[in-house]
């Protein structure tokens, strides 16, 4: 995460961009999503959400099943510090 526009040392929400390496499955994938950054009295909450392809994760759901399970999933990022 990185954005010259967020003031460590000023409360209120900056948008930013949150990128990593995320391992799903034993596969390792760089995701890059939109996020927030949000500073209140010297501590930090950065959120994002963003959707995943099960096949991108070689995660197969057999045919019985493949009604009931959706073919994406949904990642909630939620850190506080």
């Amino acid at each position: 995460m990185a954005n010259k526009h967020i003031n460590l040392k000023k409360n209120g929400v900056y948008k930013t961009t949150v990128e990593d390496d995320m391992t799903i499955h034993n596969i390792t994938k760089h995701v890059k999503a939109a996020g927030t950054v949000e500073v209140k009295d010297g501590t930090y909450a950065v959120k994002s959400k963003f959707t995943v392809e099960l096949k991108e994760y070689n995660i197969a759901v057999e045919s019985r099943f493949a009604q009931n399970i959706a073919s994406t999933i949904e990642i909630n990022i939620d850190l506080n510090f």
